[in-house]
């Protein structure tokens, strides 16, 4: 019997190595808008009457909530807190609006020497 190389083979030859991907792109896609209109895994499975633990997907597969995580890391979609920013308060908007109409009629040679 001849060994097959599978660095050299033709790709048609080689199986597909490991296990099956989930979810199709139609679905993809639908996961992918879910989360950029902002919706958690736990506001799409209660419009959905569906336990979160177990999303059923329009063709019938159960796409359990882990799925969906590793596919949104998977393109680049990451969780991350906000970064929270203090308010501006009347005092210093009061003191940002004097500086700015103190140089309102500044020259462009003036800014060139602020930067």
């Amino acid at each position: 019997m001849k060994h097959l190389d599978m660095q050299t083979a033709p790709t048609n030859i080689c199986e597909r190595m490991g296990r099956s991907q989930e979810l199709s792109e139609f679905q993809r896609g639908a996961v992918i808008g879910c989360h950029l209109c902002n919706k958690s895994i736990r506001e799409i499975s209660s419009l959905l009457n569906i336990p979160q633990s177990n999303l059923q997907s329009p063709c019938g597969l159960q796409i359990s909530s882990t799925s969906v995580r590793r596919e949104l890391h998977g393109m680049g979609f990451h969780g991350r807190a906000a970064a929270s920013k203090p308010y501006i308060t009347k005092c210093n908007a009061k003191r940002r609006m004097q500086w700015c109409k103190a140089r309102r009629h500044w020259t462009l040679e003036q800014w060139r020497r602020v930067f």
